[in-house]
């Protein structure tokens, strides 16, 4: 067993225990679509894209607090909204890369009021979220079932699926991390599965950091409301580590995502913590010597970006 002194962000300095540690990475929320500003999602950042692009018969529109689209007119016409669709429709200006091995998820608050579809592999709504790398996935809603697409030999053919009453205004977290995403409503998970790459179809699953909302099959129809969609992305994890050990106290080195406020904190018990510095502005790295005022021989030390607890 190696002694203390030989563990990193571990020291012993004059009979003190020493212990630098650093808590989970913090997240970052943006509200990509709010309905109770009373305007479409097409004023606050998303295009609106239809299918034919002129002389479609769906309808967009705002029911209370929430949007609405209706492809049900036409059973060929398809319509919802995208981040972006290039060359010619921007990105929303919130939605940035959506890295998946930090992790993200989106969080939309829909309801399904009708859906139809002539084919048991398409859906009158689905939801698309593609990451930095374009693998994601894609999730039809049926009125009694949300299900997956596939991918590879199988492309765009119906797999894991899960029973759920998509008529009742709902809200569905989507998140993705690593290889795998996880559909859950009020904390539960409902569906899982490993993500897929669609790039085989061409756009818009080639669009790196893409989300879709809306009818995008001739093959299906829905009327479907959309109340609000808030995008978290995981940020990389700050590092605290000890640097060395002098006169003036602990030598401690902070780095991590800029932007952020850090705050440097001290304990002897892990349970009652005090803030020692905070750092606004942070550029990315620093240093700084703390003196060492523990009388129970041990002292830990950990950052904490804020927001987190």
């Amino acid at each position: 067993m190696p002694s203390f002194a030989s563990i990193p962000n571990v020291r012993v300095w004059f009979g003190l225990l020493v212990v630098a540690m650093v808590l989970s990475r913090p997240v970052t929320a943006q509200t990509l679509y709010d309905g109770s500003a009373g305007t479409l999602p097409t004023a606050q950042g998303w295009n609106y894209i239809t299918a034919p692009l002129f002389g479609a018969k769906a309808v967009a529109g705002m029911e209370g607090s929430s949007a609405t689209v209706d492809t049900t007119p036409v059973i060929g016409d398809s319509a919802g909204y995208f981040s972006s669709l290039p060359p010619f429709f921007p990105k929303h200006p919130l939605v940035g890369g959506l890295d998946r091995t930090n992790g993200f998820s989106v969080t939309f608050d829909s309801t399904l009021v009708s859906e139809a579809h002539s084919s048991t592999d398409r859906a009158g709504f689905s939801v698309i979220v593609l990451s930095s790398d374009s693998f994601g996935i894609e999730l039809g809603f049926w009125e009694d079932q949300i299900w997956a697409q596939d991918d590879g030999g199988n492309l765009f053919v119906h797999v894991e699926s899960v029973n759920f009453d998509t008529k009742a205004r709902t809200s569905y977290r989507l998140s993705i991390r690593d290889q795998t995403y996880n559909l859950s409503t009020n904390g539960v998970s409902v569906l899982t599965g490993r993500l897929r790459n669609y790039k085989a179809s061409g756009q818009p699953y080639t669009v790196p950091s893409f989300i879709f909302l809306g009818d995008d099959t001739s093959r299906a129809s829905a009327k479907f409301q959309l109340a609000k969609v808030v995008l978290e992305k995981n940020v990389a994890p700050s590092r605290l580590e000890i640097v060395g050990l002098g006169q003036n106290g602990l030598e401690l080195g902070i780095s991590g995502p800029p932007g952020p406020t850090y705050y440097l904190e001290s304990s002897e018990d892990l349970a009652h913590w005090s803030i020692l510095r905070t750092l606004s502005g942070f550029n990315g790295s620093a240093t700084m010597a703390e003196g060492l005022g523990a009388t129970n021989g041990v002292q830990f030390y950990r950052v904490r970006a804020g927001g987190d607890q």
